[in-house]
């Protein structure tokens, strides 16, 4: 039997099990990982953020741009200010 390494270049994550998830071996799987991330269930909060940082670094190695929009960006944002608009009070005028 054949077991995945939790940090294998590969794939973005590899949860508890060894089961392989979000491949991001070429720009197709990058793409195809990008808009998978936010339907994939993960171990946890840690998992879900490593997933992010190498999908966003695999996307960067081969040129392909993330919108602001995407569930990646989003989920940055969220880990970053607690919610999804911003700091509370964040440009009141």
């Amino acid at each position: 039997m054949t077991t995945t390494r939790s940090n294998d270049p590969n794939f973005a994550y590899v949860d508890a099990d060894g089961g392989a998830h979000l491949p991001i071996r070429n720009e197709q799987e990058i793409r195809e990982a990008i808009s998978a991330f936010s339907g994939t269930d993960f171990d946890s909060s840690w998992a879900k953020e490593e997933a992010r940082q190498k999908i966003l670094a695999a996307a960067s190695g081969h040129g392909i741009e993330v919108g602001e929009d995407s569930d990646l960006v989003e989920s940055a944002k969220v880990r970053e200010t607690g919610t999804i608009g911003g700091p509370s009070g964040a440009n009141r005028g």
